[in-house]
């Protein structure tokens, strides 16, 4: 079974990226894991990096490519 969630970027308040994943945080005890290796391309994670530094309003720590 698969399931789809959508949510606003106004949800998120952190993320953060680790070497597999994204730890995309509503609060501190609530986050959604995107694991990397969801995307075809590296250029979709580099839009994605981009996508998130556009929202001044979300803490960030992104990776360097």
């Amino acid at each position: 079974e698969n399931f789809l969630t959508e949510h606003g970027w106004d949800k998120f308040y952190k993320i953060t990226e680790l070497k597999s994943f994204f730890l995309m945080y509503h609060d501190a005890r609530l986050m959604n894991i995107i694991p990397k290796s969801f995307f075809k391309h590296p250029a979709e994670i580099e839009r994605l990096r981009q996508l998130i530094a556009a929202k001044s309003h979300i803490r960030q720590q992104l990776r360097k490519s």
